[in-house]
C-alpha cells in the first residue's frame, strides 16, 4: 500500500477538483480479514474498507488508506498528523498530493470536522464538506441557527454565512429545499448560480432554479470514488474470478483492480483512446504486463520501462 501511494505521489498529478470517500473490497470471512468492516451503502458492502481520494476530472484514484478498526497494531508508531485528530489526519494524509496547489476535495459528512479543513487550507488546498446533524451539530457550527436564519426563505434561496477559525476564513454555505436547509462549510466558492436549471415540484406549484457554485460541485463530484469502485466490480470483479483465501493476496487485488481502472480511465479520458470492453481491455492489460520489457539505463544505473 505504501509503494503504491508513494508510486501514484510520484507520478500522477490530479485536476483542479477530487472526491475523498471510502472504497470497499470484497472479502465474506470475517475472522479471515483483518479489519472486516461492512457499509451497506457500497455496491458490495463486506470485505475491507479504504479511504480513498480520486480526481473528479479524469476519474483516477490517487491514494488509498486501510481503515483497520480494532485490529491495528497496538505496538505501531502514531500516523503522520495523528495528534490533530484521526479525521484531521487522514484528510492531510491523502491530500498530499495537493498541497500548494489551490486545488479542491469535495467531502461527504463523515469528514465533517471543520478543523480539517481549516488545516487543509494552511497547506494550500480547498475543500467543502457537508454538514450533517446526528447527535449534535459538528463543533463550531451553530447549525438551529442557520436553520431558524432560513426558517421564512422561499425554496432555493441560499446564503453563505462568514465565519473564522484560526484566523482562515471559511463560509457555512445554505440553501432552502422543501423539507431542510442544506448545510455546507466551505473555505472556497460563491453564491454564483452555475450548472442547467433544476426544476422542482412542490404543493399546486413549479418551480426552476440553479444550485449555487459550491452545491454544484457537491452534487457534480461527490461520487467520484463510488464509481470507480462500482467500476472495479462490474461487469467482471477481479476479486470473483481471482480465488484466494489469503488476505495479502486479496489487499493486493485490491489494488492491482485500481490499477487497472486507472489505466482504462487514462487511456480513454487522457489519451483520449476508442472505448473497448472489460474484456478485451483486460487481455490488452495483461498482454502489455506480459511483455513488460525492461530496458538497462547505463546513464542513471538502473532500468527503465
Amino acid at each position: 500500500m505504501k509503494a503504491w501511494n508513494d508510486n501514484m505521489l510520484k507520478n500522477f498529478m490530479p485536476g483542479w477538483v477530487n472526491c475523498l470517500d471510502e472504497s470497499i473490497s470484497k472479502w465474506l470471512g470475517q475472522y479471515t480479514c483483518p479489519g472486516f468492516m461492512c457499509i451497506p451503502r457500497k455496491p458490495w458492502p463486506f470485505g475491507n474498507e479504504y479511504h480513498t481520494i480520486c480526481c473528479g476530472i479524469s476519474g483516477i484514484l490517487y491514494a488509498a488508506e486501510l481503515v483497520e478498526g480494532k485490529d491495528e497494531p497496538r505496538d505501531r508508531p502514531p500516523k503522520e498528523f495523528s495528534e490533530l485528530g484521526k479525521t484531521v489526519g487522514l484528510l492531510l494524509r491523502l491530500t498530499r498530493s495537493i498541497w500548494h496547489t489551490s486545488q479542491l476535495v469535495i467531502l461527504d459528512s463523515g469528514f465533517c470536522v471543520l478543523k480539517g479543513i481549516v488545516e487543509l487550507r494552511k497547506k494550500g488546498g480547498f475543500a467543502s464538506v457537508l454538514i450533517k446533524k446526528r447527535r449534535h451539530w459538528p463543533k463550531f457550527i451553530p447549525g438551529d441557527d442557520f436553520i431558524a436564519h432560513f426558517e421564512d426563505k422561499e425554496f432555493g434561496e441560499a446564503d453563505a454565512i462568514k465565519e473564522t477559525l484560526d484566523n482562515v476564513p471559511f463560509h457555512v454555505f445554505c440553501m432552502k429545499v422543501p423539507d431542510y436547509v442544506m448545510q455546507l462549510m466551505s473555505t472556497y466558492g460563491t453564491l454564483e448560480r452555475m450548472g442547467m436549471d433544476r426544476m422542482r415540484q412542490f404543493g399546486n406549484g413549479q418551480l426552476t432554479f440553479k444550485y449555487p457554485e459550491v452545491v454544484y460541485n457537491h452534487y457534480q463530484y461527490r461520487d467520484s470514488v463510488d464509481n470507480h469502485n462500482a467500476s472495479c466490480m462490474y461487469p467482471i470483479a477481479l476479486e470473483k474470478q481471482w480465488k484466494t483465501t489469503r488476505w495479502p493476496l486479496r489487499v493486493f487485488q485490491f489494488f492491482f483492480a485500481v490499477t487497472e481502472q486507472n489505466i482504462w480511465l487514462a487511456y480513454t479520458k487522457i489519451y483520449n483512446q476508442e472505448e473497448v470492453s472489460q474484456q478485451k481491455f483486460r487481455q490488452m492489460f495483461a498482454k502489455a504486463l506480459i511483455q513488460n520489457l525492461r530496458e538497462w539505463s547505463g546513464k542513471h544505473g538502473q532500468f527503465s520501462r
